[in-house]
């Protein structure tokens, strides 16, 4: 485990945390923790997003 520097405050803390303890700042190297279920969640989203704007595109009056 590696200890990184705050940007904001300079204090030292262990990588591993995703905040400052110092300062409460986050952390800008923290890992990414998105999980399987919410990457496709946000894809259905974002496909249900399209459909319906594909939708209002067509229904509309012009």
């Amino acid at each position: 485990m590696a200890n990184i520097q705050c940007l904001y405050c300079g204090q030292e803390f262990p990588d591993n945390l995703s905040e400052c303890p110092s300062c409460q700042a986050p952390s800008h190297f923290r890992k990414n923790d998105w999980s399987a279920d919410t990457k496709k969640r946000f894809v259905g989203f974002v496909i249900l997003v399209a459909i319906f704007c594909a939708f209002m595109i067509v229904y509309l009056p012009r």
